[in-house]
């Protein structure tokens, strides 16, 4: 099942990008519903450095050192594996996708990947003229304050594990000493997962899990021209 965002327009920039020289489609999966989302990129936008999501960038926002980035299963299969013969100072400039962005709660407008919210909130000067609340369940955003019971009752980080399936935030301690779990890092993000151990008793599962999830759901990909106009 797919959710399309209209392709006469570029998501990012939101000028015009139809056509085999002026567009190509980006995809990436809704966490929630696990449905395919498609989107327009511009050519000018899918050259922007500031867009491109590499090696270096998952390696940052996983904590992942770089050079073990290539041991798990996501990153060392056939469709994103390593180049033959490269130099491991050139892998960290390997192109993953275009990354994405998240939405301020306060004022609804796009924040890039990588901006923490407090730099935001500092910028807009959200804190001195819209009274916020920072959520501590499991997203990490801040919120209007109108809005605290409402999302707290909502918000928090569901436990994959089968039988559990309760959320938790993440100070409970919960995903550290009853069910070891590794959490989304992304602002806005709470989702977790499992660790489990390989022969060596060192923590394995959960972040590959975690790699593939940045990758397909925080990250566009981009799949081909576009092939409308």
């Amino acid at each position: 099942m797919f959710h399309q965002y209209p392709i006469t327009e570029c998501f990012f920039c939101g000028k015009p990008a139809l056509g085999k020289q002026n567009g190509k489609i980006v995809e990436k999966i809704n966490a929630k519903t696990s449905t395919i989302i498609t989107a327009a990129l511009c050519i000018s936008c899918s050259h922007r450095d500031e867009l491109k999501f590499t090696m270096a960038d998952l390696s940052e926002i996983s904590k992942v050192p770089l050079e073990k980035l290539k041991n798990y299963a996501c990153i060392a299969n056939p469709l994103r594996a390593f180049p033959e013969n490269i130099p491991d100072s050139k892998i960290k400039e390997i192109v993953i996708g275009i990354s994405d962005r998240y939405q301020c709660q306060v004022c609804w407008e796009f924040i890039e990947l990588s901006k923490r919210v407090e730099d935001h909130n500092t910028e807009r000067r959200h804190p001195l003229e819209i009274p916020i609340f920072w959520c501590n369940s499991g997203c990490g955003l801040s919120y209007r304050i109108s809005s605290r019971e409402s999302h707290k009752a909502e918000c928090g980080i569901l436990c994959p594990v089968k039988y559990c399936k309760k959320k938790f935030a993440v100070d409970t301690g919960h995903f550290v000493h009853v069910h070891p779990c590794v959490t989304c890092p992304i602002n806005g993000c709470a989702t977790a997962f499992q660790n489990k151990r390989n022969e060596l008793g060192e923590a394995e599962s959960g972040i590959n899990e975690l790699l593939m999830h940045i990758m397909t759901t925080h990250v566009w990909e981009i799949k081909k021209f576009a092939e409308t106009g």
